[in-house]
């Protein structure tokens, strides 16, 4: 539990990345992402993609699409980011 709790404490290496990316996202595609995760920390066990879409209060299909567009969109950025960094070192 003191080892988890040095984790909570200090900032990961990549937390600045995420919060950008998070904020690149519609407020739908991020509910999407983070729902599923969410649900099981709160309730100690897996939930299925029903069960998180009506916690969400929308259908199956709108809660795949929105989670599909918010994946693509943070690998677009980081694909992005990663050209970037290419060509800094070059």
């Amino acid at each position: 539990m003191i080892n988890e709790m040095r984790f909570v404490r200090k900032k990961h290496y990549d937390y600045e990345l995420a919060k950008v990316l998070f904020s690149k996202l519609e407020e739908k595609q991020l509910l999407a992402l983070v729902g599923g995760a969410y649900l099981n920390y709160v309730y100690k066990c897996e939930h299925t993609e029903v069960e998180v879409a009506k916690y969400l209060n929308i259908s199956k299909a709108t809660y795949r699409h929105n989670k599909k567009t918010g994946y693509l969109m943070i690998q677009k950025s980081l694909e992005f980011k990663d050209q970037l960094d290419m060509l800094r070192t070059a």
